[in-house]
Formats: structure tokens, sequence, C-alpha cells
């Protein structure tokens, strides 16, 4: 991704072993921390992104480890799950009465951009947002 970030210790990284049980205590750091970089604005959008790509690797990957990473950059936030399954997810077309098979529906809407790159080790899953109105 090319875009202007800021320092490299200006950036969140967690390593997790995703629990059902864990997701309200990660929401809650994501939103604590957009805060301190002044973004509280994302912060709703960015929880419900990270409980999506964190549920996604809790039921899809073949490890419920995984590194999530937010960094800030211009107007915005990048988000990051790295896991070690090469699969990439599938955006399937969900029966709009299940509550299964959205996760990725609801972040390609509320984000700017996102995507997945198979990695040496596995995958990394992103997606970015930005102040409405912000720079690209």
């Amino acid at each position: 991704m090319n875009c202007m970030t800021y320092p490299p210790e200006s950036h969140l990284t967690m390593q997790l072993h995703v629990a059902p049980e864990q997701m309200e205590h990660i929401r809650r750091i994501v939103r604590s921390q957009l805060a301190v970089w002044k973004r509280s604005h994302l912060a709703d959008d960015a929880a419900l992104g990270v409980n999506e790509l964190l549920a996604n690797v809790h039921k899809h990957a073949s490890s419920n480890d995984c590194t999530l990473l937010l960094r800030p950059y211009l107007d915005g936030v990048h988000i990051r799950v790295s896991d070690t399954d090469r699969r990439k997810p599938e955006m399937r077309q969900p029966s709009w009465d299940s509550q299964d098979g959205h996760g990725l529906h609801l972040v390609a809407a509320m984000s700017r951009n996102w995507g997945c790159e198979v990695t040496n080790s596995g995958k990394d899953v992103w997606f970015s947002l930005m102040a409405e109105g912000g720079a690209s």
C-alpha cells in the first residue's frame, strides 16, 4: 500500500490467539488507540472491521494465532490482520437472513479500500478507513 505513514513507533501491534470471549476487550483497545491518535470518529468502523476479520480467523483459519496491526496515516487508519493460513477469504453472497457470511461485505462497504495478500507465512487481510472528505 502506498501512503504516507507516521513514524514506525506510531502503531499498535498485538499478537493474539483469537477467542470469542476476547472480542469485546479487543474492540475497546482499538477504540482507545484511535482516540489517542485523534481518530475517534473512525473508532466504531475500525472496531467492527477488526471484529469481522478476527471472527474470520477464528472460523476459517488453520490456527487462531494472528497479529493485529493498527497504523495511522493521513486522516485515517490502516488495519491489518495477519494469520498463518494461506487461503484467501472468499466474499460470498450470503443469505440475508443468516448470521454468517456478511463480514467481508461490511468491511468492503465501510472502508476506503481493503484487500488480501498471501505472504510467506500465511496471509494479510487489511482495510483502510479515512475521515469523510480526507485525502486518498
